[in-house]
């Protein structure tokens, strides 16, 4: 199916073998289901790393060669922060580098070895926060506000809805991007349909969620923008803007 639209839009197409393989393959990290995965990775990782990289190694010169197999264009994959991979095979590198925590410096760090040590391009195949108070110190972890064991599920107590802080933490890290020349990056997610939005802040899931637009709970199909999606809308735009002006000068 790739090969097929990539015929079509030539130029346009890359192919992702997978995304987070230590996670949603089981056998690298101990647990049944993924969200116990999470919390061996969250709390007992350094003792699983030299595993991953073995199996993922071998996961991934499988997936590679499948794909191979019937694509023709450019081939990458989105690794997890903590995942060790050998892109010596891949088109581009693909690396999901959530900001979290209170030292933004250090992420900054982070990236700049990622872009320094790579020989190719590279892309953040994954970053984003919740819509909540303090959402951008937890990143990835914005999801553990919720109860998910109550019936129904509901947001833990002292938590206070901010589509604001989604806005400005999608907003600064594009634009770190954009500084540190990064190839290109993908905001992680348009709409969460798991995570619906309720009135009552109790349940209301959304805040937890990583979506741009909002899903109403008595309206699964409808889509409502948050600040958030006119920020990313306006920092993509003025990038491709700056990109065509690049090209009209060369």
């Amino acid at each position: 199916m790739a090969e097929e639209l990539r015929q079509r839009h030539p130029g346009k197409v890359t192919l992702l073998v997978g995304s987070e393989f230590s996670l949603s393959a089981p056998g690298m990290i101990p647990g049944p289901r993924i969200f116990l995965r999470i919390q061996v990775l969250v709390r007992w990782r350094r003792f699983f790393d030299r595993r991953i990289t073995r199996k993922l190694a071998v996961l991934l010169t499988a997936a590679l060669a499948t794909a191979h197999e019937a694509f023709r264009g450019p081939i990458s994959y989105a690794a997890g922060y903590w995942e060790q991979v050998d892109w010596s095979g891949f088109d581009f590198v693909g690396v999901n580098l959530y900001r979290f925590g209170t030292d933004s410096a250090a992420y900054e760090r982070q990236l700049d070895r990622l872009v320094e040590k790579s020989d190719k391009p590279v892309v953040i195949t994954e970053f984003g926060c919740g819509s909540f108070v303090g959402a951008e110190q937890r990143g990835p972890g914005s999801f553990l506000i919720v109860n998910w064991f109550a019936s129904p599920r509901r947001v833990k107590e002292g938590y206070t809805r901010d589509e604001a802080t989604q806005a400005a933490y999608l907003g600064e890290l594009i634009d770190l991007y954009d500084s540190r020349r990064v190839h290109g990056c993908f905001v992680f997610t348009y709409a969460m349909r798991d995570f619906p939005h309720w009135t009552d802040p109790l349940f209301d899931l959304d805040m937890a969620g990583f979506g741009v637009v909002r899903i109403p709970a008595h309206d699964l199909d409808r889509r409502e923008p948050k600040e958030s999606f006119a920020t990313v809308a306006r920092k993509y735009a003025a990038s491709a803007q700056r990109d065509r002006a690049g090209r009209d000068r060369t």
